[in-house]
């Protein structure tokens, strides 16, 4: 057979060089098959809940009355705040968020309740580990949370020993009413909203990676004149028959992570399947 019948359909003469060269190398099935569903496995079953729940605190209690106990309580009913830890000395607290032990520390002062009582503005304090930011983030909304409500029930509870009705008393406390609706994420589910970003962003590198390899490597092996050969000397034709068995794995790959994403997680998929497929393949090809 000579080189012209050979190279009568260059396109699929560079296809077949180019999946002998996949098949050669491990790394590439790695790169483009393994990598990627390993790392769906990974993120999906790391937020399988969704919210992480039950995030350790510590609670120092210096008042130590009926009052600064019910505090107590309430924050423990929160379904993200787990309080682990009660203690009357804030130095014990300090010392096991610095060992990653406690996340967060809510502070309940010395004669809060004397104060209460007496009118006085007592200050409920709480501290939080931004250096984990999701469980920094939760437990601080938890906590100001529950200082709020700590709030509106000692002045609750101070109107009504001065004769105010409940009406009158929620007026002053709460003159506004806030009514939220998230938009970015309204599921308040982080796995759907970071997975959502993370496992495309994982697949757009691993096609960053290969493409740049698969085409460097004929550079640095010195193969490059034997691939534009097999390609009728034309950039265009070699580029396009060298890449087309990637593009398909790729996109394949990018199915899988959809599926895995809105089939097998149960992730919300407004604009449709037709959509989003083509959209992954946009995706790969813009790689």
């Amino acid at each position: 057979m000579t080189r012209h019948e050979e190279n009568k359909y260059p396109v699929q003469a560079v296809v077949k060089r180019e999946i002998k060269r996949m098949a050669s190398r491990p790394l590439y099935f790695f790169a483009m098959i393994i990598a990627p569903v390993f790392c769906a496995v990974f993120f999906l079953t790391l937020m399988e809940e969704g919210l992480p729940e039950q995030l350790p605190v510590a609670v120092v209690d210096l008042d130590n009355t009926p009052t600064s106990r019910s505090i107590t309580r309430q924050l423990a009913a929160f379904q993200q705040t787990g309080v682990v830890m009660q203690t009357g000395d804030f130095a014990d607290a300090r010392i096991a968020m610095q060992r990653g032990e406690i996340y967060g520390i809510f502070l309940i002062p010395e004669d809060f309740s004397v104060k209460v009582n007496t009118g006085m503005q007592p200050t409920i304090s709480y501290y939080t580990n931004n250096a984990f930011l999701i469980a920094g983030s939760l437990l601080f909304k938890d906590m100001k949370t529950m200082a709020t409500l700590a709030g509106a029930a000692v002045g609750l509870q101070l109107g009504e020993a001065k004769g105010y009705t409940e009406q009158q008393i929620m007026g002053q406390l709460q003159p506004i009413v806030i009514d939220t609706h998230p938009l970015g994420n309204p599921w308040l589910n982080y796995s759907v909203y970071l997975n959502n970003v993370i496992l495309p962003g994982i697949l757009e590198l691993m096609v960053f990676l290969i493409t740049v390899f698969c085409i460097g490597s004929e550079i640095k092996g010195g193969t490059s004149r034997e691939w534009l050969q097999t390609g009728n000397n034309s950039l265009f034709i070699s580029l396009v028959g060298k890449l087309l068995p990637y593009t398909c794995v790729f996109t394949l790959v990018g199915i899988f992570l959809c599926v895995s994403l809105y089939g097998y997680a149960g992730f919300p998929l407004l604009s449709g399947w037709l959509p989003m497929i083509a959209a992954i393949f946009m995706l790969v090809l813009a790689s």
